[in-house]
């Protein structure tokens, strides 16, 4: 047989593999280990309405029947009122995780696949099957595997967001009655303190976003906030829809009802049975033991033809229908909220600070509204949405400042700007955001640049001690294997001396991020023993990386940045940024607690008689100023490893070198 080329035959041998794969039988352990998770919810739904035949034993089906009829066409409207709400909130639940993991999908097509994942796999049951099936059929951008994430994430945020309503209703209305109670399982009665462990383990996960826990990022306070609203909307309603439907004569009042339904719900939802079937009948019975059981059971019929029966009938009729993959069209709009992107070499050239070039390590993106033309230099934190400095590009102020409070909204989390310059925290303030001044940037004019000042004469002694001890300060265009050995091993000793370097804002040592600065070291018997490191673009050079080793002359990294400073002024740059020191308007104390050896830094950039320009921190709110503050701390502080972020694994990819590690920088805020 003749194959055609482009690797027909590699195709079908593929294949072959794939259908042997397939015939060979699966291990007794794996065989039986599936038989579990797909057997055991029907076993307990077994045993549950086996419970319930032996509790309904001699109930008369006539007057139950009889008194279904008796429901009125006011209640069936209101029963479809409240059950059309429980599955808008059951919607939203899609819709908050799709911005959580960030798939893009419209917020439309979330809510229409999350309403008919729900209404058929509550009804079918094997939710996790089910439910990831259906929304890969209403989703067509997205893939099988986000699928399955997605529906795995809305059932635990929903069981937590169950948890934490069940306390907190428990807390307010009481529990029912002890002689009902003693019917349940005992967890029951530790329902209360596991629903408030589980609220503040979500928000001391959510401040902390703990990195050694083999777990994902934990949504902001926020999201985990709505989490636990769209829970409370969902089982209120879906309660609602039950009362409404009861007979009077079983009917125990809303106030009883919502604590029970709850309860009953939730066991449901744990059995893991087709619509919850045998569990929630159990349970309601038990916790209403004086309510009539023909006239309970009719209503609970009732609400299962509502709330389960019609829901699933739409959600097969929309599954088959679907939603079309949208198409590309010249005529659609352009996204007006920030979409992260990979560093990109000509932003970062036009952006109006050298300071972009963070966005090669990773914990910093380029963001880019492509609707509005707007560009920023953004970072995630636990809680706030955070942009660094002024936009890279943006057609006003105003603008730029709207674009980013959308973006954290869609994401639920706080807009922050840290770093930025006094026009952009003015206008800030005029949207009546609060504004404090955190620190202060040092930047040269080099045209201007000289020596020969009276505001300079310490720099040139320093300077002088640094020519007297033979060390020669060059440029270096490139490094070999040798120097990169030499810099590395001055950046570990130097991060274990100092505690480990600081990220987010702040460089760390990397040879492939140095690829793209202007390195300069210092040599003494041809051997580094001192360099510095500035972004680069032609606006701007700007100081980053600092290291030296031991013994290392006084005033060698003055001589560094010096030489520099010649070199930017021969290039024609228009400004170098000694970057950022702190402000003089800290308190002392704080500014010793939490940076410490500052105070020193800034007397070293002040040698140099730069400009001083403030720079701000700004919020929509003081709180949100505080822990937006917070959690840029704790990102500079502990950053992830630089193995661990997209850019780094793009450098190590275009390299060839390995990955870097996380060590910790000082020179900046």
């Amino acid at each position: 047989m003749d194959f055609a080329p482009g690797g027909s035959k590699d195709a079908i041998q593929k294949h072959n593999r794939i259908q042997v794969l397939r015939a060979r039988p699966l291990p007794p352990r794996i065989r039986l280990r599936q038989v579990i998770r797909n057997g055991l919810p029907l076993v307990l739904a077994g045993a549950f309405l086996i419970l319930l035949m032996q509790q309904l034993e001699g109930l008369d089906l006539s007057a139950v029947m009889a008194s279904a009829r008796q429901v009125s066409a006011l209640q069936w409207g209101l029963a479809l009122f409240f059950t059309a709400l429980s599955f808008l909130a059951v919607g939203r639940y899609d819709v908050l995780v799709h911005r959580i993991l960030k798939t893009n999908v419209q917020p439309e097509r979330a809510l229409k696949a999350g309403i008919t994942a729900i209404a058929i796999s509550q009804t079918t049951g094997f939710g996790l099957f089910t439910g990831t099936l259906s929304r890969w059929r209403m989703l067509p951008e997205i893939s099988l595997y986000q699928a399955g994430r997605m529906t795995a994430i809305v059932a635990v945020t929903f069981l937590n967001g169950w948890l934490v309503t069940v306390a907190v209703v428990l807390m307010i209305s009481g529990t029912p009655d002890s002689t009902a109670l003693a019917n349940l399982p005992a967890f029951t009665e530790w329902l209360i303190p596991l629903g408030l462990l589980t609220a503040l383990l979500s928000v001391l996960f959510s401040l902390l976003q703990p990195r050694r826990l083999p777990l994902p990022a934990f949504p902001s306070l926020k999201t985990l906030f709505s989490v636990v609203t769209l829970t409370a909307l969902d089982t209120f309603t879906a309660c609602g829809a039950l009362w409404v439907l009861l007979p009077d004569a079983a009917n125990p009042g809303l106030q009883m009802l919502i604590p029970v339904f709850l309860l009953a719900f939730g066991l449901g939802l744990i059995c893991g049975s087709p619509a919850g079937v045998g569990a929630f009948e159990v349970a309601i019975f038990a916790l209403l033991p004086l309510a009539p059981q023909a006239e309970l059971l009719a209503g609970i019929l009732a609400w299962r033809l509502v709330y389960y029966l019609i829901p699933a009938l739409l959600g097969v009729t929309a599954l088959a229908f679907g939603q079309k993959n949208l198409p590309v069209s010249p005529h659609q709009p352009l996204p007006t909220v920030l979409t992260d992107h990979p560093p990109s070499p000509l932003l970062q050239a036009r952006a109006p600070f050298a300071e972009a070039g963070l966005a090669w390590q990773g914990q910093l993106k380029t963001s880019t509204a492509v609707g509005a033309s707007v560009s920023w230099l953004t970072g995630d934190t636990g809680q706030a949405l955070v942009a660094l400095r002024a936009p890279l590009d943006a057609p006003s102020d105003t603008a730029a400042l709207q674009v980013l409070t959308r973006t954290a909204q869609t994401r639920g989390k706080l807009p922050c700007l840290y770093k930025c310059p006094a026009r952009l925290a003015a206008v800030a303030r005029r949207k009546g955001w609060k504004i404090l001044r955190i620190a202060e940037e040092a930047w040269i004019s080099p045209a201007n640049w000289t020596l020969n000042t009276p505001a300079r004469r310490g720099l040139r002694r320093k300077i002088r001690k640094v020519e007297k001890s033979d060390t020669e300060i060059s440029y270096a265009p490139w490094l070999t294997a040798e120097d990169q050995a030499r810099m590395t091993e001055i950046s570990a000793n130097w991060a274990r001396a100092n505690r480990g370097e600081r990220g987010f804002s702040m460089g760390r040592y990397c040879p492939q991020y140095l690829t793209r600065q202007k390195v300069f070291v210092a040599r003494r018997n041809s051997r580094i023993i001192a360099f510095v490191s500035f972004h680069q673009n032609p606006k701007e050079w700007a100081l980053d990386l600092m290291r030296q080793g031991e013994n290392t002359p006084d005033g060698t990294m003055q001589a560094l940045i010096t030489a520099a400073l010649d070199m930017a002024r021969a290039q024609g740059i228009p400004r170098l940024s000694l970057a950022a020191m702190p402000s003089p308007a800290y308190p002392r104390l704080f500014s010793r607690a939490v940076h410490k050896k500052q105070e020193g830094l800034r007397r070293f950039k002040l040698g140099f008689a730069p400009q001083v320009s403030p720079l701000y921190i700004a919020c929509p709110g003081w709180i949100s100023l505080c822990v937006s503050a917070i959690d840029i701390a704790r990102a500079i502080c502990h950053p992830p490893a630089l193995h661990e972020t997209p850019a780094n694994r793009m450098f190590a990819r275009r390299f060839r070198t390995p990955h870097c590690r996380s060590e910790r920088n000082s020179q900046s805020l």
